[in-house]
């Protein structure tokens, strides 16, 4: 019996919000649970984008759910780079992009 892992993206820039879409199913043992958009001209974007997923307004919503496993951090600058150190602290998985 395969293991799905819930995941929380962290949308830190402006830029084109990324379509993981795709990636994050159970058929694939991924379900994303939470997002966090810190650019606020995405927000809109992101229920349309990932619909099943719960909008949050705290990093601590994502880093300290201890449901989630594997933490992404889209587009960060390099002040938001303690974000990952906070996930790995965590326990979390993390993947940058």
């Amino acid at each position: 019996m395969e293991t799905i892992k819930n995941v929380g993206l962290i949308k830190c820039g402006n830029s084109t919000m990324p379509d993981l879409s795709n990636d994050f199913n159970p058929l694939n043992g991924f379900r994303l649970i939470k997002i966090l958009a810190k650019d606020s001209a995405t927000n809109h974007l992101v229920k349309e984008f990932y619909p099943e997923a719960k909008m949050v307004m705290d990093t601590h919503d994502i880093i300290g759910d201890h449901s989630i496993e594997l933490v992404i951090v889209a587009a960060p600058g390099n002040h938001e780079l303690g974000l990952v150190a906070e996930a790995l602290g965590a326990g979390k998985q993390v993947r940058v992009l």
